[in-house]
């Protein structure tokens, strides 16, 4: 529960938060799925947010 709150935590602040199960396979699923996602979804709100208006 303490990890938890520190994701809330951590969300509020604005960062980006990757909430995963030490589990086999954990750092491919990281590089290959999770964090590419992440990364696309970013750059999604970057360039919504650096648009002149």
């Amino acid at each position: 529960m303490l990890l938890t709150a520190l994701e809330d935590v951590a969300r509020e602040a604005g960062w980006v938060v990757v909430s995963e199960t030490a589990r086999a396979g954990l750092v491919a699923s990281l590089t290959e799925t999770a964090l590419p996602a992440i990364l696309a979804d970013s750059r999604r709100w970057r360039t919504a947010w650096s648009r002149p208006r």
